[in-house]
Protein backbone atom coordinates (compact mmCIF):
# COMPACT_ATOMS: atom_id res chain seq x y z
CA UNK A 1 0.00 0.00 0.00
CA UNK A 2 1.41 3.11 -1.03
CA UNK A 3 2.14 6.18 1.92
CA UNK A 4 -0.79 8.57 0.30
CA UNK A 5 -3.11 5.41 0.44
CA UNK A 6 -2.08 4.67 4.40
CA UNK A 7 -2.47 8.19 5.24
CA UNK A 8 -5.70 8.82 3.43
CA UNK A 9 -7.28 6.09 5.25
CA UNK A 10 -6.19 7.62 8.01
CA UNK A 11 -7.45 10.90 7.63
CA UNK A 12 -10.92 8.77 6.88
CA UNK A 13 -10.19 7.12 10.14
CA UNK A 14 -9.33 10.16 12.77
CA UNK A 15 -13.18 12.03 11.82
CA UNK A 16 -15.07 8.41 12.69
CA UNK A 17 -13.26 8.15 16.18
CA UNK A 18 -14.61 8.58 19.99
CA UNK A 19 -13.24 10.89 22.14
CA UNK A 20 -10.22 10.40 24.06
CA UNK A 21 -11.10 9.80 27.35
CA UNK A 22 -13.26 6.84 25.91
CA UNK A 23 -10.16 5.47 24.09
CA UNK A 24 -8.84 5.15 27.68
CA UNK A 25 -11.42 3.02 29.21
CA UNK A 26 -11.76 1.03 26.29
CA UNK A 27 -7.81 0.54 26.67
CA UNK A 28 -8.47 0.09 30.76
CA UNK A 29 -11.26 -2.47 29.90
CA UNK A 30 -8.95 -4.32 27.82
CA UNK A 31 -6.12 -4.37 30.19
CA UNK A 32 -8.24 -5.21 33.16
CA UNK A 33 -9.79 -8.43 30.55
CA UNK A 34 -6.26 -9.58 29.91
CA UNK A 35 -5.37 -9.24 33.63
CA UNK A 36 -8.28 -11.40 34.55
CA UNK A 37 -7.26 -13.72 32.01
CA UNK A 38 -4.01 -14.32 33.51
CA UNK A 39 -4.71 -14.24 36.98
CA UNK A 40 -7.12 -17.50 36.45
CA UNK A 41 -4.65 -19.22 34.88
CA UNK A 42 -2.56 -18.32 37.60
CA UNK A 43 -5.40 -20.43 39.88
CA UNK A 44 -6.63 -22.37 37.69
CA UNK A 45 -6.55 -25.05 40.50
CA UNK A 46 -8.03 -23.18 42.82
CA UNK A 47 -10.61 -22.03 41.08
CA UNK A 48 -11.55 -25.64 40.17
CA UNK A 49 -11.49 -27.02 43.47
CA UNK A 50 -13.29 -24.04 44.94
CA UNK A 51 -10.59 -22.86 47.34
CA UNK A 52 -7.03 -23.32 48.46
CA UNK A 53 -4.95 -26.28 48.83
CA UNK A 54 -6.26 -28.19 51.89
CA UNK A 55 -3.47 -29.17 54.57
CA UNK A 56 -4.28 -32.43 53.59
CA UNK A 57 -3.39 -31.99 49.65
CA UNK A 58 -0.44 -30.27 50.72
CA UNK A 59 1.01 -32.92 52.67
CA UNK A 60 0.68 -34.68 49.84
CA UNK A 61 2.54 -32.15 47.35
CA UNK A 62 5.39 -32.04 50.17
CA UNK A 63 5.60 -36.03 50.45
CA UNK A 64 5.69 -35.83 46.78
CA UNK A 65 8.53 -33.30 46.90
CA UNK A 66 10.86 -34.92 49.30
CA UNK A 67 10.53 -38.36 47.02
CA UNK A 68 11.99 -35.79 44.62
CA UNK A 69 14.22 -34.09 46.47
CA UNK A 70 12.76 -31.19 46.46
CA UNK A 71 12.92 -28.72 49.44
CA UNK A 72 9.98 -26.61 51.00
CA UNK A 73 11.73 -23.18 51.70
CA UNK A 74 9.14 -22.49 54.80
CA UNK A 75 9.87 -25.30 56.45
CA UNK A 76 13.59 -24.67 56.41
CA UNK A 77 15.69 -24.46 60.01
CA UNK A 78 12.61 -25.28 62.18
CA UNK A 79 12.55 -28.41 60.96
CA UNK A 80 15.85 -28.84 61.66
CA UNK A 81 16.22 -27.13 64.64
CA UNK A 82 13.03 -29.94 65.44
CA UNK A 83 14.75 -33.14 64.68
CA UNK A 84 18.21 -31.79 66.57
CA UNK A 85 16.02 -32.28 69.51
CA UNK A 86 15.59 -35.70 68.94
CA UNK A 87 19.42 -36.67 69.39
CA UNK A 88 20.57 -33.99 71.65
CA UNK A 89 20.24 -36.54 74.86
CA UNK A 90 22.26 -39.38 73.07
CA UNK A 91 26.20 -39.75 73.74
CA UNK A 92 28.57 -38.50 71.20
CA UNK A 93 28.80 -41.91 69.38
CA UNK A 94 24.71 -42.13 69.66
CA UNK A 95 24.90 -38.42 68.33
CA UNK A 96 27.68 -38.87 65.41
CA UNK A 97 26.04 -42.32 64.29
CA UNK A 98 22.40 -40.54 63.82
CA UNK A 99 24.66 -37.52 61.62
CA UNK A 100 26.34 -39.92 59.70
CA UNK A 101 23.24 -41.95 58.49
CA UNK A 102 21.15 -38.31 57.78
CA UNK A 103 24.39 -35.99 56.30
CA UNK A 104 24.08 -36.79 52.74
CA UNK A 105 20.32 -36.45 52.08
CA UNK A 106 18.92 -33.18 51.12
CA UNK A 107 16.61 -32.19 52.28
CA UNK A 108 17.80 -33.00 55.59
CA UNK A 109 15.77 -35.45 57.50
CA UNK A 110 14.00 -36.80 54.61
CA UNK A 111 13.85 -40.67 55.39
CA UNK A 112 13.45 -39.86 58.95
CA UNK A 113 10.32 -37.16 57.95
CA UNK A 114 8.81 -39.65 55.38
CA UNK A 115 8.32 -42.19 58.20
CA UNK A 116 7.00 -39.57 60.94
CA UNK A 117 4.11 -38.73 57.93
CA UNK A 118 3.15 -41.78 57.60
CA UNK A 119 3.08 -42.62 61.70
CA UNK A 120 1.10 -39.19 62.23
CA UNK A 121 -1.22 -39.88 58.92
CA UNK A 122 -1.89 -43.50 60.81
CA UNK A 123 -1.98 -42.97 63.79
CA UNK A 124 -3.21 -39.36 64.23
CA UNK A 125 -5.12 -39.30 61.09
CA UNK A 126 -6.87 -35.90 62.47
CA UNK A 127 -3.37 -33.96 62.93
CA UNK A 128 -2.79 -34.62 59.62
CA UNK A 129 -6.06 -33.55 58.53
CA UNK A 130 -6.48 -30.14 60.65
CA UNK A 131 -2.78 -29.32 61.46
CA UNK A 132 -2.69 -26.39 59.09
CA UNK A 133 -5.56 -24.91 61.10
CA UNK A 134 -4.53 -25.25 64.64
CA UNK A 135 -7.24 -27.45 65.62
CA UNK A 136 -6.46 -30.61 67.53
CA UNK A 137 -8.84 -33.18 68.84
CA UNK A 138 -10.79 -30.67 70.19
CA UNK A 139 -7.84 -29.94 73.02
CA UNK A 140 -9.09 -26.80 75.47
CA UNK A 141 -5.67 -26.45 76.69
CA UNK A 142 -2.89 -27.00 74.15
CA UNK A 143 -0.21 -26.53 76.17
CA UNK A 144 -1.39 -29.06 78.75
CA UNK A 145 2.46 -30.94 78.58
CA UNK A 146 0.44 -33.88 80.85
CA UNK A 147 -1.93 -34.99 77.56
CA UNK A 148 0.75 -34.65 75.58
CA UNK A 149 2.97 -36.76 77.42
CA UNK A 150 6.22 -34.78 76.27
CA UNK A 151 8.14 -37.00 79.57
CA UNK A 152 8.69 -39.63 77.00
CA UNK A 153 8.15 -37.86 73.57
CA UNK A 154 12.39 -37.32 72.85
CA UNK A 155 14.92 -38.95 75.05
CA UNK A 156 13.58 -41.98 76.09
CA UNK A 157 12.84 -43.21 72.61
CA UNK A 158 16.19 -42.74 71.18
CA UNK A 159 16.39 -46.22 70.58
CA UNK A 160 14.14 -46.25 67.70
CA UNK A 161 16.02 -43.23 66.03
CA UNK A 162 19.49 -45.11 66.69
CA UNK A 163 17.68 -48.38 65.00
CA UNK A 164 16.07 -46.64 61.72
CA UNK A 165 12.78 -48.52 63.39
CA UNK A 166 10.06 -48.66 60.36
CA UNK A 167 7.60 -48.92 63.09
CA UNK A 168 8.60 -46.62 65.30
CA UNK A 169 6.28 -44.52 67.42
CA UNK A 170 6.58 -41.47 68.87
CA UNK A 171 4.40 -40.32 71.67
CA UNK A 172 1.57 -37.48 70.75
CA UNK A 173 3.29 -34.65 71.91
CA UNK A 174 6.19 -35.29 69.17
CA UNK A 175 3.50 -35.60 66.01
CA UNK A 176 1.67 -32.46 67.84
CA UNK A 177 4.62 -30.42 67.47
CA UNK A 178 5.84 -31.67 64.24
CA UNK A 179 2.10 -30.65 62.91
CA UNK A 180 2.37 -27.26 64.09
CA UNK A 181 5.93 -26.77 62.45
CA UNK A 182 3.98 -28.36 59.46
CA UNK A 183 0.92 -25.98 59.73
CA UNK A 184 2.72 -23.12 60.04
CA UNK A 185 4.79 -23.79 56.46
CA UNK A 186 1.21 -24.57 54.84
CA UNK A 187 -0.02 -21.28 56.15
CA UNK A 188 2.87 -19.33 54.50
CA UNK A 189 2.42 -21.70 51.32
CA UNK A 190 -1.08 -20.34 50.71
CA UNK A 191 -0.40 -16.84 51.58
CA UNK A 192 -1.35 -14.47 49.07
CA UNK A 193 -4.24 -17.38 47.78
CA UNK A 194 -7.52 -15.41 46.68
CA UNK A 195 -10.43 -16.26 48.93
CA UNK A 196 -12.85 -18.35 48.09
CA UNK A 197 -15.11 -16.04 47.21
CA UNK A 198 -12.58 -14.18 44.39
CA UNK A 199 -11.93 -17.42 42.95
CA UNK A 200 -15.55 -17.91 42.91
CA UNK A 201 -15.78 -14.67 40.55
CA UNK A 202 -12.49 -15.28 38.75
CA UNK A 203 -11.31 -11.94 38.80
CA UNK A 204 -8.27 -10.12 39.74
CA UNK A 205 -8.88 -8.28 43.03
CA UNK A 206 -7.19 -5.45 42.14
CA UNK A 207 -8.39 -3.65 39.12
CA UNK A 208 -5.98 -0.82 36.83
CA UNK A 209 -7.32 2.44 36.45
CA UNK A 210 -5.72 4.32 33.24
CA UNK A 211 -6.12 7.89 32.98
CA UNK A 212 -4.36 10.74 30.93
CA UNK A 213 -2.46 13.69 33.01
CA UNK A 214 -0.21 16.48 32.79
CA UNK A 215 -1.45 17.77 28.78
CA UNK A 216 0.66 19.97 27.65
CA UNK A 217 0.48 21.40 23.67
CA UNK A 218 1.74 18.75 22.19
CA UNK A 219 1.78 15.57 24.52
CA UNK A 220 0.53 14.29 27.65
CA UNK A 221 1.27 11.15 30.41
CA UNK A 222 -0.74 8.13 29.96
CA UNK A 223 -0.87 6.80 33.64
CA UNK A 224 -1.64 3.49 34.93
CA UNK A 225 -2.78 3.67 38.52
CA UNK A 226 -1.78 7.61 38.63
CA UNK A 227 2.01 6.28 37.65
CA UNK A 228 3.51 7.67 34.07
CA UNK A 229 3.47 4.42 31.67
CA UNK A 230 3.70 6.48 28.64
CA UNK A 231 3.77 9.74 26.92
CA UNK A 232 0.69 10.25 24.59
CA UNK A 233 0.84 12.40 21.68
CA UNK A 234 -1.92 14.67 21.19
CA UNK A 235 -1.75 14.61 17.38
CA UNK A 236 -1.09 18.43 17.15
CA UNK A 237 1.33 17.76 14.33
CA UNK A 238 -0.75 15.25 12.59
CA UNK A 239 -4.26 14.29 13.33
CA UNK A 240 -3.38 10.40 12.71
CA UNK A 241 -0.47 10.44 15.56
CA UNK A 242 -3.44 11.44 18.84
CA UNK A 243 -3.87 8.49 20.82
CA UNK A 244 -0.33 7.28 20.04
CA UNK A 245 2.16 5.85 22.69
CA UNK A 246 5.69 6.96 22.71
CA UNK A 247 8.35 5.38 25.13
CA UNK A 248 9.22 7.71 28.43
CA UNK A 249 13.04 9.03 27.65
CA UNK A 250 15.10 10.89 29.73
CA UNK A 251 14.07 13.65 31.65
CA UNK A 252 10.38 12.48 31.17
CA UNK A 253 10.46 13.30 27.91
CA UNK A 254 9.49 11.36 24.89
CA UNK A 255 12.22 9.37 23.08
CA UNK A 256 13.93 11.26 20.38
CA UNK A 257 12.53 9.52 17.54
CA UNK A 258 8.89 9.71 18.77
CA UNK A 259 7.95 6.15 17.69
CA UNK A 260 4.69 5.18 18.54
CA UNK A 261 4.84 1.76 20.31
CA UNK A 262 1.37 1.53 20.64
CA UNK A 263 -2.00 3.61 19.80
CA UNK A 264 -5.34 3.88 22.04
CA UNK A 265 -7.13 4.06 18.57
CA UNK A 266 -6.03 0.50 17.30
CA UNK A 267 -7.75 0.38 13.71
CA UNK A 268 -4.89 3.21 12.95
CA UNK A 269 -2.77 2.43 9.98
CA UNK A 270 0.91 2.06 10.76
CA UNK A 271 2.36 5.53 8.73
CA UNK A 272 5.99 5.76 7.56
CA UNK A 273 8.05 6.87 9.94
CA UNK A 274 5.97 5.98 13.02
CA UNK A 275 8.78 2.50 13.72
CA UNK A 276 11.96 1.85 13.51
CA UNK A 277 12.69 0.25 9.62
CA UNK A 278 12.88 -3.27 10.81
CA UNK A 279 9.43 -3.49 12.36
CA UNK A 280 7.59 -1.32 8.94
CA UNK A 281 9.11 -3.47 7.00
CA UNK A 282 5.65 -6.16 7.98
CA UNK A 283 3.70 -3.74 9.85
CA UNK A 284 3.42 -1.13 7.43
CA UNK A 285 -0.21 -0.42 6.21
CA UNK A 286 -1.48 -1.85 9.29
CA UNK A 287 -3.67 -1.52 12.31
CA UNK A 288 -2.11 -1.62 15.62
CA UNK A 289 -3.09 -4.37 17.53
CA UNK A 290 -5.39 -4.06 20.88
CA UNK A 291 -3.05 -3.28 23.67
CA UNK A 292 0.07 -3.03 21.61
CA UNK A 293 2.94 -2.65 23.48
CA UNK A 294 1.16 -3.79 26.66
CA UNK A 295 0.94 -7.40 25.90
CA UNK A 296 3.75 -9.50 25.60
CA UNK A 297 4.04 -12.78 23.69
CA UNK A 298 3.11 -14.82 26.66
CA UNK A 299 0.25 -13.07 27.44
CA UNK A 300 1.49 -11.21 30.55
CA UNK A 301 1.38 -7.40 30.62
CA UNK A 302 3.95 -5.03 31.12
CA UNK A 303 3.27 -2.45 33.87
CA UNK A 304 6.44 -0.24 33.24
CA UNK A 305 6.08 1.16 29.97
CA UNK A 306 5.34 0.52 25.90
CA UNK A 307 7.19 -2.52 24.83
CA UNK A 308 8.74 -3.04 21.49
CA UNK A 309 6.54 -4.14 18.81
CA UNK A 310 6.06 -8.40 19.39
Amino acid sequence: MLDSEIEAKNRALVKKRKPLDEAVKDWERLWNEQKNIQWRKRWAKEIKNGGPMTFKEWLFNLRNGLMQGRENINLGWALDNFYEKQFEGLPLEGQARYMAINRNERPQWKSRLMKDLEQMENIYPRLALYGGEDVYFGIVNQTDYAFLNYEHSYFNDMAGYQDDDENRIMPFGFYFDLAKILGKAYRADIAGTPTKEQLRKGVHPEQDVWGVNDKGKKYARLTLNDRNWAILDLGVDDPARKGGLIYIGGRNRPEPKKYLRGHLYPETLIQEGWMPKKQLKTRKGKPYPPLGSAIRSDGSLNTYGPEYYI
